[in-house]
């Protein structure tokens, strides 16, 4: 009998990037846009979450005076 292996599931990660953070880099990583919301770093990106829940990452990052937030898959 063979044994079928699965092809390990792809993960999303968020990462966002706080700016004007000198002299120290302000990079975070989450898993989902809610996560995000979980975290201390939501008061500091200035962005709502419906926004980002309706915001296309596949084709490019969201940006604004306070973050660079974008999506890649590990």
């Amino acid at each position: 009998m063979k044994t079928i292996k699965s092809k390990p599931k792809k993960r999303t990660l968020y990462h966002v990037h706080l700016k004007n953070t000198f002299p120290y880099k302000a990079h975070f990583y989450f898993g989902s846009i809610k996560a995000i919301y979980n975290h201390t770093v939501a008061e500091k990106i200035h962005v709502s979450i419906h926004t980002l829940y309706k915001f296309d990452f596949d084709d490019t990052y969201y940006q604004n005076d306070f973050c660079y937030i974008f999506k890649s898959s590990i």
